[in-house]
This record gives C-alpha cells, sequence and structure tokens, in this order.
C-alpha cells in the first residue's frame, strides 16, 4: 500500500499548561497519530498469528509484520476517509472561525433539550473547541 500523507492526525490529543519562566501557556500536545494506532492495533494478531507459524528455526521476520500493520492502518485510514465521504448524516452545520472545525448541531431531545455538538466525521477541533461551550467561535454554515 502507497503511503500517504495523511495520518489521521492525533489519535490521543491533549492541551496542557506549561511554564515558561514566568509566562504561561497552553501547549497543545498531540501524542501519536491515529495511523499509529491502528497500526499498534493490528500489530497484536499479526504477532501471534507469526509465532504460531514461525519456521523451522523459529525464525520471525518482525519487519514484515511491522509492515503489514502499517499497511492495515492505511487500509483503516482509507476506509475511514470513504465513510465520510458518504455519510450524509454526518452533514455539518457549523464552522469554528478559530480552528476551522466542522460541527454538527444535533436536534433537540429529551436527555438534551437545548441539542448537541457533534464532530463531523473525520474532523479535529483545536484547543478553542476542547470542552468549551460552543459560543462565538461557531458560525453557521451556509
Amino acid at each position: 500500500m502507497t503511503t500517504t500523507n495523511d495520518n489521521g492526525g492525533p489519535a490521543f490529543p491533549e492541551v496542557t499548561e506549561a511554564c515558561f519562566g514566568t509566562i504561561k501557556a497552553r501547549v497543545h500536545v498531540s501524542g501519536m497519530t491515529l495511523l499509529d494506532y491502528f497500526a499498534g492495533q493490528a500489530l497484536a494478531p499479526l504477532v501471534i498469528g507469526i509465532e504460531i507459524n514461525a519456521d523451522a528455526d523459529g525464525g520471525v521476520d518482525y519487519a514484515v509484520t511491522a509492515e503489514a500493520a502499517y499497511d492495515i492502518a492505511e487500509a483503516m485510514l482509507a476506509e475511514r476517509r470513504r465513510r465520510a465521504e458518504v455519510r450524509p448524516d454526518d452533514q455539518a452545520t457549523h464552522r469554528c472561525k478559530v480552528c476551522g472545525a466542522r460541527w454538527r448541531l444535533n436536534p433537540p431531545s429529551q436527555v438534551q433539550p437545548g441539542g448537541s455538538w457533534s464532530l463531523a466525521f473525520g474532523q479535529n477541533a483545536g484547543p478553542c473547541c476542547d470542552n468549551v461551550a460552543m459560543g462565538e467561535q461557531i458560525e453557521a454554515l451556509p
């Protein structure tokens, strides 16, 4: 499988506060990519399978196994992108003016009488949208 530049974005993004001398700042730490996370999830069953089927000398080529794990991960990202293109129920209704994340305002329900917000499928939000009330940073899409 050919390698793409789309690594899925951060798997476990977080925002932390850091001090640089007397200056406090919010630092966005992205951690591993979603591609790395998917490859790690695919790796365990592959390793079990090759160790069971090792050659007579017990030889195992882990480089081939790692490559296969990333091939599976890239296929998972490709499927994720494909599903994002064909899911009309995930259409964004709003956009963040700061980070550009696309959001959908879900209709009110008994549990959420004012409606609720969901990131449009395949979107990543910046710190401006992370666990904060949707306010002036959000604008309706035409």
